[in-house]
């Protein structure tokens, strides 16, 4: 592994002027503030949209690839992005089972934007059908509960985040010499 394939991370901590011992401390604390074990009931919670995830993506990729010639498009195209979408979950979280730990910034960062991604590409999707039909308006104010709801996901996400990072930095100064 050559320097520039080392993360950020570790290569700023070889600049900080911690002793061997005190960046050992500094690791170990680090891992026990943003690493989680998962605990087998989160394991068990993981494995339904694990599940979903892959079977969504097979089922909606073979009704895109089955439809009959005269299906539109556009009918095609939202099969295949919610086949795109069953599939990011699948990773995501077969991801976390196969790991067994949870990172509390990196992978509910990840997590929380996607579902704000994906509801608001929901909203935007039946905010043009909406527009061509007023009947389907109801269809629109449920996806926009659900990104509103996705939405609150996100910053709280955000706000836990900045908070584990000045828990990290005032654990950085506690290490620091003095000098």
């Amino acid at each position: 592994m050559t320097p520039k394939d080392r993360p950020l991370r570790d290569r700023l901590l070889d600049l900080d002027p911690l002793g061997a011992e005190q960046r050992r401390e500094l690791q170990s604390t680090l891992a026990e503030l943003f690493e989680r074990r998962l605990s087998p009931r989160q394991r068990l919670g993981l494995l339904l949209p694990t599940a979903a995830g892959l079977l969504g993506a097979i089922a909606l990729t073979a009704l895109a690839v089955s439809e009959p010639p005269t299906t539109p498009w556009t009918t095609r195209l939202t099969l295949l992005v919610l086949a795109l979408i069953g599939l990011f979950w699948f990773l995501a979280c077969g991801r976390l089972l196969r790991r067994g730990s949870l990172h509390l910034v990196r992978d509910r960062n990840l997590l929380t934007s996607a579902a704000l991604g994906f509801t608001t590409l929901q909203s935007l999707g039946f905010g043009a059908l909406a527009a061509r039909d007023p009947e389907r308006l109801a269809g629109l104010l449920v996806s926009l509960l659900f990104s509103l709801l996705a939405a609150v996901a996100f910053l709280h996400q955000r706000g836990r985040a900045s908070e584990l990072r000045l828990r990290e930095e005032l654990l950085r100064a506690r290490l620091r010499p003095a000098g």
